[in-house]
């Protein structure tokens, strides 16, 4: 951090300068803190834009390596490869905002440990950006324990679109398993990550093209929607009940992408005549599920 420091000559000591662009449309963001889980092509980027927005405070979760393949989709570069994704994503930030205080954790956060729910009890929000069922549910119990707003974000495969959810203990909101029960359920089962196992799951016939779209979630441009709705959904809790933002109700966002694919061709509305179009986000009201396994017993 001392470094960036120096190398910018005649930085002033406060950081209203590099916001003054954005007066007015974000209150100062300096003493924030937000907790981000997850540091691939998707929590890398939500972390450069909060950086550029002012967030003063940032605790970093993640247990895995920048790999050469993951560089087409995210904010580090190939100078990054090797490096741990919280060190590559910690080196981002501070060339985008110096002042920010970021601390690190190489950590899964599937692991039971005390040290990382005591740096994120203190955080404002957290961000759930994680790429699998098992870490969202652990993310998911984490924000329900400690009542901190938590907000997932996830591109369906073969970029078919995404979806953004919003939780919120304070007031007493749906959590992850009350909108995706039957995902909260298979938590503990493995996703299909790698070739291999989407090889191994495919039914007879199936072309290689099919089994290798499976394991992919899209383009850096297919994950932008998801990352920058999380970031104004984010930055609009923060500013406080006088942002719009704030007024929106629907804890579930549906980012519709292409309609000849599940989910979207299952509905009628996506079909080839009128109805829903593609290229857009849906809030969708979800109700809370009184015999939640995750929040029942806590709200």
């Amino acid at each position: 951090k001392q470094w960036y420091q120096r190398r910018v000559r005649g930085m002033p000591a406060r950081s209203s300068g590099l916001q003054s662009r954005s007066k007015g449309l974000l209150p100062a963001m300096n003493e924030k803190r937000v907790g981000v889980i997850g540091l691939g092509s998707g929590g890398s980027i939500i972390c450069e834009e909060l950086a550029k927005a002012g967030i003063g405070n940032l605790v970093l979760i993640d247990h895995d390596r920048l790999e050469f393949h993951n560089v087409a989709r995210h904010a580090c570069s190939l100078d990054d490869v090797g490096r741990k994704k919280v060190n590559a994503v910690k080196d981002l930030i501070l060339k985008k905002n110096p002042y920010c205080n970021v601390e690190c954790f190489f950590n899964d956060i599937q692991d039971k440990n005390e040290v990382l729910e005591k740096a994120l009890s203190s955080c404002d929000i957290l961000i759930g950006a994680t790429d699998s069922n098992r870490s969202r549910v652990a993310t998911n119990t984490i924000a329900l324990k400690l009542n901190i707003p938590v907000l997932f974000g996830c591109v369906f495969t073969a970029a078919s679109g995404g979806e953004v959810i919003f939780v919120n203990p304070v007031k007493n909101t749906p959590c992850l398993a009350c909108i995706q029960l039957d995902d909260y359920y298979q938590g503990l089962e493995e996703e299909v990550t790698s070739l291999k196992q989407a090889q191994e799951r495919s039914q007879p016939y199936v072309t290689q093209t099919e089994i290798e779209a499976k394991v992919q979630v899209g383009l850096a441009a297919d994950i932008a929607p998801i990352s920058n709705m999380m970031v104004k959904l984010c930055l609009g809790f923060l500013s406080g009940p006088d942002n719009p933002i704030s007024e929106i109700e629907d804890p579930y966002f549906l980012w519709a992408n292409n309609r000849r694919v599940a989910p979207f061709n299952k509905y009628d509305e996506f079909g080839k005549g009128p109805g829903a179009a593609i290229l857009r986000w849906y809030s969708v009201p979800y109700q809370k599920n009184p015999e939640c396994p995750a929040c029942s017993n806590i709200y």
